[in-house]
Parts: C-alpha cells; sequence; structure tokens
C-alpha cells in the first residue's frame, strides 16, 4: 500500500529527531536553532516546543534512578510494533513510564484510553519483563496544540497486560482473518489506504445521500434540518473532510503523472515580493513612508531573549514573565469525549457582543 507521507508528518519526525538529539546529549533547544534535515529548519518557535516536550520527560527523571530508552522498537506482539519515544523505567520503585510526542496540531489526542500508548506499553513491557514492574504510566504530550497540558494514563502492569490479552490479541487476529471486514472510523485519520478504500468511500456516500437526497443534489439549509440531521452530519463531518483531502491529495499526484480526466495542474497566484529589498526600502523612504513594521514582540519570544540576556532557560525566563496572560482562543465545536471542559451557555450568552 503507498504511503506517501504528508508535511506534518515529516515534520512531526523532525522534530522527534531534535527531541531525540536533546535527551541524549542533554543539550536545550534553542541551541539547536537552524538545524535542518534539508527540508526543515528548527525555528525559535519549533525550539520551544521541543523543550516544553523535553522538560516534561525531565520533569519525571527527577523522581531519580531513572533507565531511559530514546526511539526504541517495541512489540506488542509479533504483528504489531511500534516505536516508543521515551520509556523510563525507575527499578526501585517497579515503575515504568512510556512518553509519546505529538507535534501536530490540527486533531487534540489525550492518554486517557488511547490505543497506541498502550501498545507502546505492553511493547515496553515484554522489553524489561512485565514480573519487573508494578505501575506503569503512559503520557502524551502535544506542545503545539492549543491544549497543550500533557495527559497521563495510569495502569498497573496487570491490567495493561490484561487489556492485550483481551482486546489487543483478539483484534489483531480478527484483523489477519481471510476476508476480514473494513470498518471505517476515526482512526482512518492517518490511513496511508483512505483515499481508495472502497468501505470508506461508500460510508460517505451514504452520509452524503441521508444528507442530500439520492440521488446527491445540493445540500439541505442547514436551517431547515433537525437536530438529529444535525448530529448525523457533524458525527461524520471530520472523515469526510479528511476523506476528500485524502482524495484531492490522490488525485494531484495523478494529474502530475499520467494525468487524469477532467483535472489539470495550474500554477497558483502566489503573493508578490520585492524584486530587490533594498532598492524598495530606499524608494519607500524617498517618498516619506517608513517601509518597516513596528511592534511588541511576543511574549515567548520575550522570554527567550530574557534567556539569552541572562543565561537562563527559556522555561525559567517564561516564570518570571508576570506580565502576559493567556487568553482562550476563539470558541470551537469539539465532541463530548475531548478534554476540555465546556463552555456553559451562560458564559457563552455573557460573552456575545451586545448590540
Amino acid at each position: 500500500m503507498p504511503d506517501p507521507s504528508g508535511v506534518p508528518a515529516r515534520e512531526g519526525s523532525f522534530l522527534h529527531g531534535v527531541s531525540e538529539t536533546c535527551l541524549d546529549k542533554g543539550r536545550p533547544a534553542r541551541s539547536l536553532i537552524g538545524t535542518s534535515n534539508g527540508e526543515f529548519t528548527l525555528t525559535h518557535e519549533d525550539a520551544d516546543h521541543v523543550q516544553t516536550a523535553v522538560d516534561y520527560v525531565n520533569f519525571l527523571r527527577s523522581f531519580g534512578g531513572a533507565q531511559m530508552v530514546l526511539e526504541r522498537r517495541v512489540h506488542a506482539h509479533e504483528k504489531c510494533w511500534g516505536t516508543l519515544d521515551v520509556g523510563l523505567y525507575f527499578a526501585h520503585r517497579r515503575h515504568l513510564d512510556v512518553i509519546d510526542f505529538k507535534f501536530g496540531k490540527g486533531v487534540y489526542v489525550s492518554a486517557h484510553g488511547n490505543t497506541q500508548t498502550r501498545i507502546y506499553g505492553v511493547g515496553a513491557l515484554a522489553l524489561i519483563g512485565g514480573a519487573n514492574v508494578d505501575t506503569v504510566g503512559l503520557h502524551i504530550v502535544q506542545p503545539r496544540h492549543s491544549s497543550s497540558k500533557p495527559t497521563e494514563e495510569s495502569l498497573s502492569a496487570i491490567d495493561l497486560a490484561q487489556w492485550a490479552r483481551d482486546v489487543l490479541w483478539p483484534g489483531i487476529d480478527a484483523a489477519e482473518a481471510p476476508n476480514a471486514p473494513f470498518k471505517p472510523g476515526e482512526w482512518c485519520t492517518f490511513c496511508p489506504g483512505r483515499a481508495h478504500c472502497r468501505a470508506l468511500a461508500n460510508q460517505n456516500l451514504a452520509v452524503a445521500k441521508a444528507a442530500f437526497g439520492a440521488p446527491v443534489a445540493a445540500p439541505p439549509d442547514p436551517n431547515t434540518m433537525s437536530l438529529d440531521e444535525l448530529r448525523v452530519a457533524m458525527d461524520a463531518s471530520d472523515l469526510l473532510r479528511k476523506w476528500l483531502a485524502a482524495v484531492e491529495e490522490r488525485v494531484f499526484r495523478l494529474a502530475k503523472g499520467n494525468g487524469i480526466p477532467g483535472w489539470k495542474i495550474v500554477n497558483g497566484q502566489g503573493n508578490r515580493a520585492w524584486v530587490d529589498t533594498d532598492a524598495a526600502v530606499r524608494a519607500v523612504e524617498a517618498l516619506g513612508a517608513d517601509p518597516y513594521k513596528k511592534s511588541p514582540v511576543s511574549p515567548a519570544e520575550a522570554a527567550r531573549r530574557v534567556a539569552k540576556a541572562t543565561d537562563m532557560t527559556h522555561a525559567a525566563a517564561a516564570r518570571y514573565m508576570s506580565m502576559w496572560t493567556q487568553r482562550p482562543t476563539t470558541e470551537t465545536l469539539a465532541r463530548d469525549s475531548d478534554a476540555r471542559p465546556a463552555v456553559s451557555i451562560a458564559q457563552a450568552f455573557l460573552e456575545q457582543p451586545q448590540k
């Protein structure tokens, strides 16, 4: 199955590599600003996010006595494996921490009940020897997401092993069975086969027919839809958007190759750019205008500059900067399973602009 990694996935791999270097060599992320792999270059903002992940691991290590493994392939089953970002084993406490870095900005991922981190945990138990572990902490650190607080699921080693026996291994056997059915769901988000999965296409077509009528015509006016119809449409919206994006990505590749009937590749409009920046600055100044934009730096940039000027760590500098606040972003829809608290109806009413 083709697996053309998208830009976010490749960028995430790059930032994982930087994080590994920081933890392995004990280097602050800001010392690696400018590091490049040919496609991505570490910026100040990237370094902030990497440092957040590294600081979290170092906080867990501060309890003492940790044996650390980085970027280690672990097996939860002979046909199920993954790469463990960070594993911390505290022999004296008989405790294991599994830390997974997520550098995506779009999809919020919680550690609570997370299958991926549980798989890493099962694999790490197999690596260490389950008889040597009593408790397991499964952590997800997602510093680039607006809900950036790390999450943790705590399990006993016995309960995690039981989950593997009752859920994971039977699921692997079912997936490996001849003519195993395809079952679309939110887990299709990062599947490389979603653009040409017949089961997913059929489900999306069924949703479209239910919403638009069959044959598919113009979409209905949302103001005329019932609450149940709106809920059904919203439940399918994420999957539909991601499937259509995958379809567009595949059509783009095909159009660049042998072509596809009805579609072609064209150049975008692009943004205007100076032919000669220095000459343009002189010309604008000669006309009596200021060619530069001046504004205060952001709190994150201020913390970086304070850290550089005072030889403090960025984290310490950020703590001493008391003149900023974290304003909530604009309201957005989320499923009930989202870890963020809901905005109360009364609060939403009070925050409405008055006419």
